[in-house]
């Protein structure tokens, strides 16, 4: 087991923690273990190229802060209320996301697998543009090491967590996705591979996965970004989970054992009022996002 800190710096928010859990006789933890974030220098010439934007955007929150120091100081009347920002361009994660080596041993003799792993939670946000502005960001920073292989730690990366990805409706949703992370892969040539299987339909039900409890959305994703052409791409994504040895994605969908348990029924035959009740539970007492697996034949 292996656990990042990640707290989100606004206080009084709940605190994260992102973790790694893995079989030490079969993965290697390597050297490498960082944040992913981006410099002072890098926000200062956000900040500057695009200060009458930003200016404009905060002022709100000025006027705010004023307010509340002004509340602060004698408690009278309501406490003012914070205004919903929609900044114009990206700075920094609300939450880091974090990337740690690791060595995926086989039998005696074959070649491992080596990637880093990144492991991220992203920003929901009141706009749609607040989780586009940090998945670009987190793309541009992957894209960007992924690219020059020759010179990174480890060439191949794997992208595991909640990306908050506006994917309710898979027939208009994935062609719009796939054209933007398209739009990454411009510089990448030769035998990359750029493979978000999540977001094809699963060969077994012709269906795209869901990832939270209402089986509505998928928020979260698994990314491949690997030179390794022992790892899946996007075009065996038809073929997933025909060898039972082979390649395969799927998520642990605890929301119909949870409905079979307490009605001894599934989801779809409950009531409107059961289904409140139901779904209500997942809102504290477990996590109303199912968890994904994704299978890798060992290394050859």
């Amino acid at each position: 087991l292996y656990i990042n800190p990640s707290l989100s710096p606004n206080p009084g928010s709940l605190g994260e923690r992102l973790g790694f859990i893995y079989n030490v006789s079969m993965v290697k933890r390597g050297e490498v273990v960082s944040d992913i974030s981006f410099d002072r220098t890098k926000v200062l010439e956000t900040l500057a190229r695009n200060y009458d934007q930003v200016n404009q955007a905060i002022l709100p929150y000025v006027d705010y802060l004023k307010e509340l120091d002004q509340w602060n100081s004698n408690q009278l009347g309501k406490r003012p209320k914070k205004p919903n920002i929609k900044m114009p361009v990206f700075l920094t994660f609300a939450r880091q996301p974090f990337c740690v080596s690791f060595r995926l041993v086989g039998h005696p003799g074959t070649n491992p697998y080596e990637f880093m792993a990144v492991n991220a939670h992203l920003y929901f946000g009141d706009y749609i543009s607040d989780r586009r502005q940090e998945f670009d960001a987190l793309m541009t920073w992957i894209l960007g090491r992924f690219i020059e292989h020759d010179r990174a730690y480890y060439p191949n990366f794997i992208l595991l967590g909640d990306l908050n990805l506006d994917f309710d409706n898979p027939t208009t949703d994935r062609d719009r996705i796939e054209k933007h992370i398209k739009m990454f892969n411009a510089d990448v040539r030769g035998e990359a591979n750029v493979n978000f299987p999540f977001l094809d339909p699963h060969p077994k039900t012709n269906q795209v996965l869901r990832t939270n409890a209402r089986l509505t959305e998928t928020f979260d994703q698994i990314g491949l970004f690997n030179w390794d052409q022992r790892l899946p791409t996007y075009k065996e994504n038809s073929s997933m989970g025909e060898n039972p040895r082979g390649p395969d994605y799927g998520v642990f969908n605890f929301v119909e054992l949870f409905s079979d348990a307490l009605y001894n029924r599934g989801v779809s035959e409950l009531s409107l009022s059961e289904k409140k009740g139901f779904f209500r539970r997942f809102e504290h007492e477990v996590s109303d996002h199912l968890p994904l697996w994704l299978r890798l034949p060992l290394p050859d």
